[in-house]
């Protein structure tokens, strides 16, 4: 894990966090939000009002990682150049050795801005991570594009979790198998996107690369990682628990133990009611869990999951 002798500290910059889901892996969290007055700060105040940076913490709080919690995005998940400015001007100052910042924008005004300050950052060992925009690769995307950042974003490969190319726009591709997280008040939701590549890949990090000095080091060492690390539910030969069936009946009458589960719930509301369910059923924390789609191919498939999770056993083969 990062940090060696150091505690491991990350920075998620991005739209808070929701208190019911946060742990005490959270060492500080702060606001900038734009205000007549210009940038507001509200230092111990991070609350999510939109869920995204919920998802990002999530993903992240799978690994032995402390956290810093910037918030610069509102409820729409919408912010503002100079917030974000002013949030890297604060991590100048604060121990952090990994920022996520899972946010991207087009705002050519800002790019020497963001450069002069990613440029400080990096000078302290602080490594950069940064989500691509999702609106293409030919599209700028600050502050993905800039030199001392890891730029990431995502591309459907058959039996591969990263592909690399540091001359690249966008330097790391991950195959992503989308998550679906609960948020409070607003139930199961799907992550995806860049912003779900970003946090796979900084948690692949922080599980799997010991301490590094700097983005130089970093790139050397995620080129040296098992480039066949992909992530396989296994498939027990058991029988379909019968109280998964009896969920499901509530749904449909038409169905197979082979039954795409996506087929049987084709909206995100009837799928987040579902897997509400199956967690009260299976006493399953929906708090802490995460779901995957490659866990709906089948009825089977995901009766096999389910057990795997419910009895506290490694999800993943690497």
């Amino acid at each position: 894990m990062i940090g060696g002798k150091d505690e491991v500290r990350c920075a998620i910059v991005d739209s808070g966090v929701q208190r019911e889901l946060s742990g005490n892996n959270i060492f500080g969290g702060i606001t900038f939000k734009r205000s007549e007055a210009g940038i507001e700060i509200i230092e111990n105040e991070y609350q999510d009002e939109n869920g995204h940076g919920s998802m990002v913490y999530r993903t992240l709080a799978q690994t032995d990682t402390e956290f810093y919690i910037v918030k610069v995005l509102n409820e729409s998940n919408q912010g503002n150049s100079l917030t974000l400015c002013e949030a890297l001007k604060w991590l100048l100052n604060i121990e952090v050795k990994l920022i996520v910042i899972c946010i991207s924008t087009n705002n050519l005004e800002m790019g020497q801005e963001y450069e002069k300050l990613i440029n400080k950052l990096s000078i302290q060992g602080k490594i950069l991570f940064a989500s691509w925009t999702n609106n293409g690769r030919d599209t700028l995307s600050y502050p993905a594009i800039l030199k001392n950042v890891i730029s990431v974003g995502r591309k459907q490969m058959d039996s591969k979790f990263i592909e690399c190319d540091w001359k690249n726009n966008i330097q790391c591709l991950i195959n992503i198998d989308i998550s679906y997280i609960w948020i409070p008040e607003k139930g199961f939701r799907s992550f995806g996107g860049n912003s779900q590549a970003t946090a796979d890949l900084v948690a692949m990090v922080c599980k799997r690369i010991g301490y590094v000095r700097d983005i130089k080091e970093m790139r050397k060492r995620i080129d040296e990682l098992d480039y066949n690390y992909y992530r396989i539910y296994r498939d027990y030969e058991c029988e379909t628990d019968q109280r998964l069936l009896s969920i499901i009946e509530k749904y449909s009458k038409t169905f197979t133990a082979e039954s795409a589960m996506w087929e049987i719930f084709p909206t995100i509301e009837e799928l987040s009611d579902f897997l509400e369910e199956i967690c009260t059923i299976f006493e399953i924390n929906k708090y802490t869990v995460i779901f995957k789609r490659s866990m709906f191919v089948s009825i089977k498939k995901f009766s096999n999951t389910i057990n795997i999770i419910k009895n506290g056993e490694k999800k993943y083969e690497n």
